[in-house]
């Protein structure tokens, strides 16, 4: 199994041209056989940590979401995004698993930083499985609590 990472420049709250690169990322991964892609922690509207992620934040119920989900999806890939999730009055540090152009599950950063006290923290732990892979999430912190691994 092939596994790709992204290396990404930061589009600072321009998901537009964040989705515009990652769809140029997604076509060569693709391409290149990979089965799984990795992109950075907040890559959609870019490491957002004060009151700005509030009005960058994308609902994943959402038709917007919706639509970048089937605008990346490739067959036989799937993808882990970084991004700044609402969910009713709260934001999250969030990683989607997208896989056949819809969501397959979330991931949201339990192991927040002093500075990054504008989201709410994430209370699971889910796996996912794709080309016979079963695979976790963890972002950034989260590697430094071993019940992370668990």
């Amino acid at each position: 199994m092939r596994i790709a990472a992204a290396q990404t420049p930061e589009f600072r709250n321009d998901i537009a041209a964040a989705l515009d690169w990652a769809e140029d990322v997604v076509v060569v991964a693709a391409a290149e056989g990979a089965a799984l892609l990795c992109f950075p922690e907040a890559y959609l509207q870019g490491y957002l940590a004060d009151t700005s992620a509030h009005d960058a934040a994308i609902e994943l119920n959402s038709d917007a979401f919706a639509a970048m989900a089937s605008r990346l999806s490739r067959p036989g890939l799937s993808i882990v995004l970084g991004l700044i999730e609402r969910d009713r009055e709260q934001i999250c540090n969030t990683a989607v698993v997208i896989a056949d152009g819809r969501l397959s599950g979330r991931y949201r950063k339990v192991n927040l930083l002093d500075g990054e006290r504008v989201f709410a923290p994430g209370t699971e732990s889910p796996t996912f499985e794709t080309g016979g892979l079963r695979f976790g999430i963890n972002i950034c912190s989260d590697t430094n609590s071993p019940a992370s691994a668990a």
